[in-house]
């Protein structure tokens, strides 16, 4: 079935094809010794690409981002925020979802209690006349809230570790793995590891890169939780 499930997530999006119709050829991964080396790769990929923006501090282009543009582009600010390891970027993230946050011409303000200051730095300031409100659509809101469960995913309760996992629905965006990977480390409640292995798979399995996508499968594919070896057998009869 590994062998199968690789080969079909290989392919990437488009009709199905089956490969290795004749020969099988050879599948590095799976002549692996120790599986939780692929893991480890795998997890190395997602901090090379995630680890560069956990060094920076909010940046007034990242604050404007959050406030205005296409969908798109404000869920990417949003998720990239969540995932930096910074109080400030964090504080932002609430404020967004609080209500507070106001822009005029590109520079984002934080207003609570009638008092205004500078999003970043808060430094009191005088809010223009012009300035207008920072909305959410139910998209940004259900992603905004999403990221904002993954900081929950190390609190000391059980409990709220659960609530945490749950607000975060399924499937993740991708920039969110890194949380969920996090997470697995830390967590020894089986039904919550359960939980964040079935939220990881998902979300491995619908990285565009169809090399990730392989290595995905090999590690998934040695799960033992019933949900996850579920979901794989569900993309295999879909044609990956």
């Amino acid at each position: 079935m590994r062998r199968r499930l690789a080969s079909l997530l290989w392919q990437g999006p488009g009709p199905r094809r089956f490969r290795g119709m004749g020969r099988c050829e050879p599948n590095p991964l799976a002549q692996t010794r120790w599986p939780g080396l692929i893991a480890l790769r795998w997890l190395g990929g997602v901090l090379a690409l995630a680890l560069p923006g956990l060094a920076l501090a909010v940046t007034p282009q990242q604050a404007a981002a959050l406030a205005q543009g296409e969908n798109t582009q404000r869920i990417e600010a949003i998720t990239t925020l969540a995932a930096a390891d910074d109080p400030a970027a964090h504080a932002l993230l609430r404020a967004l979802r609080d209500g507070e946050l106001w822009m005029d011409d590109g520079h984002v303000y934080r207003v609570r209690g009638g008092v205004a200051v500078d999003a970043l730095s808060d430094t009191p300031r005088v809010l223009p006349a012009t300035a207008r409100q920072v909305a959410l659509n139910n998209r940004l809101r259900r992603s905004l809230d999403a990221a904002l469960a993954a900081q929950g995913l190390g609190a000391a309760d059980p409990a709220a570790r659960a609530r945490a996992i749950d607000a975060m629905g399924n499937p993740i965006a991708p920039e969110l793995l890194l949380a969920v990977e996090r997470a697995l480390l830390r967590e020894r409640l089986p039904q919550l590891r359960g939980k964040l292995e079935l939220l990881r798979a998902s979300a491995l399995l619908r990285v565009p890169e169809p090399g990730r996508r392989r290595e995905a499968a090999e590690v998934l594919a040695g799960s033992d939780q019933p949900a996850v070896r579920a979901l794989l057998a569900e993309r295999l009869a879909d044609g990956g």
